[in-house]
């Protein structure tokens, strides 16, 4: 309060100055309580990368130049606050890769029926619509990048590790990992879904599967390495065969 009072009284006397060092002081103050609350870790990564991925529609190559700037800065912004987020100890190993793959299988095999319609299975992250070798690799290293190790990271501890927590109870920070109640299981699930709208069917299947592991397993190290595995697995699939609307 002291020091409050101090800034106030250190004001400069001009009236337009003065309203502006006023309001760059509360906003300052606003950002930084905005920053040290515990929601805005789990939150800021996926927020970030939701509002840059939306930039792409601003034209049809936007994602060549938004994607590798998001992985960047959502990186970064991970690596920020990584002092604030849980440990991601992984306990289960071997049963989050295999049904990793299970996930995998399920994404790409019911595709065609619960994803989208078979006559809209083209566009997606295209990199061979560029001649240059050097751009084309470099475009599927960020790609992988992303999707293997920023997506499951950043997704996971905002869906299961603040979402699912926080509908539980509002002090989510004290709810432990993969405690199940209807609302905080099939919400979440519900808005994984819609946030891969146009996969609704493939998402919802495997969001049942990722969120059951999580109940199951009680570790949020689990959820992230099954996320990557179905990734990493479903990248690999994507340079193989050149179904590039799965990216």
């Amino acid at each position: 309060m002291a020091s409050t009072t101090k800034q106030l009284l250190t004001l400069p006397r001009h009236p337009k100055l003065a309203l502006l060092c006023y309001l760059r002081y509360l906003l300052f103050t606003f950002m930084k309580g905005l920053t040290r609350h515990p929601i805005f870790a789990y939150a800021a990564p996926f927020v970030l990368f939701m509002l840059m991925l939306a930039s792409k529609e601003l034209h049809p190559h936007a994602v060549y130049i938004v994607y590798p700037v998001m992985v960047l800065v959502v990186g970064l912004t991970l690596a920020y606050f990584w002092n604030r987020l849980p440990e991601f100890k992984i306990t289960r190993p071997v049963g989050s890769i295999a049904l990793g793959l299970v996930g995998l299988v399920v994404w790409v095999g019911l595709y065609p029926w619960l994803g989208k319609a078979q006559a809209d299975l083209t566009g997606g992250f295209n990199p061979r619509i560029f001649e240059s070798p050097a751009i084309q690799w470099g475009l599927i290293a960020f790609r992988m990048a992303g999707f293997v190790l920023i997506v499951p990271i950043m997704e996971e501890i905002f869906w299961r590790g603040f979402l699912q927590r926080y509908l539980v109870k509002e002090d989510f920070e004290s709810v432990g990992p993969g405690t199940y109640t209807h609302l905080s299981f099939w919400a979440t699930t519900g808005m994984f879904v819609l946030a891969h709208a146009d996969q609704w069917g493939v998402a919802l299947v495997w969001g049942v599967l990722a969120g059951w592991w999580f109940i199951r397993t009680q570790s949020l190290g689990n959820i992230i390495l099954l996320h990557a595995t179905t990734n990493l697995g479903l990248g690999i699939y994507v340079l193989a065969t050149g179904r590039w609307y799965f990216w």
